[in-house]
């Protein structure tokens, strides 16, 4: 479970199941109480497993719970199963659906779509279209729900799912802008960049102007020229992206309605080209950790603080034992030990 840095979440306290089948936190954003339970159910016996959840989250829960859930079957198949049926027994699913109404949780992407036919799992072994991956809601906070959407299938044969709160408290931070020093590899960059500056040279160094307001100004318009060129590549580079989740996501409708192979391979590689976009926006990620590391490793700040709040944890040494047995515990006794034993 990650939370995004703009996000103020405190944590309060956490709960990890032995089993690994769950995640549970608690903590506050801008002075409301959440807590964020994350679980993923079993191929067998998933109703036992989720009563046993339901009761520690019962006792653990405090203000608005969000759960996210992977079952193995869907609690309503004729709803959420292309297939309109389970061979889970009905049963089972009626543990899970009264386990659900105890704590008094509401599928949120139901609320927001009730008649729709949308699925989050595809069976290429059964060729059937499943949605059994669900964010649940505490009732009395569904009017916080913005919006709650299943999107496109990618790398995974799960689909990623959103829900969006609105919240009064919350304030966006303000970003201050960096180079992307991806930008200057690029060729077709450098030359504009080259010509734009011996442009403004050619117009302003002219002698009317001191050298160091030039100077000084010369930053600021490169700076915006950059930002121009940084802003239109995004677009582009976004618009693409946007056009392949467009493209995929109606290719997936078309093969939950037809099953048809040459849909299915031009999903494939749609999906491809996708990653392929996504592989340079982690790239540029991995550039930015980089340049961070590169950029403080010697600076005083939080990074080295962290880093000496570690080597001082490994060099701590509660008490030594003195050459008569007994042990100094007190830190001007345990510099005197080892005075006279060096």
């Amino acid at each position: 479970t990650l939370f995004s840095k703009h996000v103020p979440f405190i944590l309060c306290d956490q709960l990890a199941l032995g089993d690994g089948r769950g995640l549970f936190l608690k903590g506050t954003i801008a002075g409301s109480v959440y807590t964020f339970a994350n679980v993923y159910l079993p191929n067998s016996r998933q109703h036992i497993c989720f009563r046993k959840i339901a009761r520690l989250l019962h006792s653990f829960a405090e203000g608005v719970l969000v759960l996210r859930a992977t079952f193995r079957s869907p609690p309503s198949p004729s709803e959420d199963s292309s297939r309109r049926n389970t061979s889970t027994p009905h049963h089972i699913l009626r543990d899970i659906r009264r386990g659900l109404l105890d704590l008094q949780l509401v599928d949120a992407w139901r609320t927001a779509h009730p008649t729709t036919r949308d699925f989050t799992h595809f069976s290429a072994v059964h060729a059937t279209y499943t949605r059994i991956d669900y964010i649940f809601v505490s009732h009395f906070a569904l009017a916080s729900v913005r919006s709650a959407a299943i999107h496109s299938r990618t790398w995974s044969d799960h689909a990623p799912i959103s829900l969006s709160f609105v919240s009064p408290h919350c304030r966006p931070r303000t970003f201050q802008w960096r180079l992307n020093t991806t930008l200057l590899a690029d060729p077709l960059v450098q030359a504009e960049l080259t010509e734009r500056l011996s442009t403004y040279f050619a117009d302003n160094d002219t002698g009317e102007v001191s050298p160091t307001t030039v100077w000084e100004a010369h930053k600021a318009t490169m700076r915006g020229h950059i930002i121009g060129i940084a802003t239109a590549k995004k677009r582009e580079r976004r618009r693409e992206t946007e056009e392949l989740m467009s493209d995929i996501r109606t290719l997936e409708l078309t093969h939950m309605q037809s099953h048809d192979l040459s849909i299915y391979g031009q999903l494939l590689q749609k999906r491809a080209r996708l990653a392929e976009l996504s592989n340079l926006q982690i790239h540029h990620a991995i550039l930015k950790t980089k340049c961070f590391f590169a950029y403080n490793e010697n600076r005083p700040g939080r990074l080295l603080a962290r880093m000496l709040r570690k080597r001082r944890t490994q060099n701590y040494i509660p008490q030594v034992r003195r050459s008569t047995g007994l042990m100094a515990t007190l830190p001007d006794d345990i510099i005197l030990e080892f005075r006279d034993f060096y």
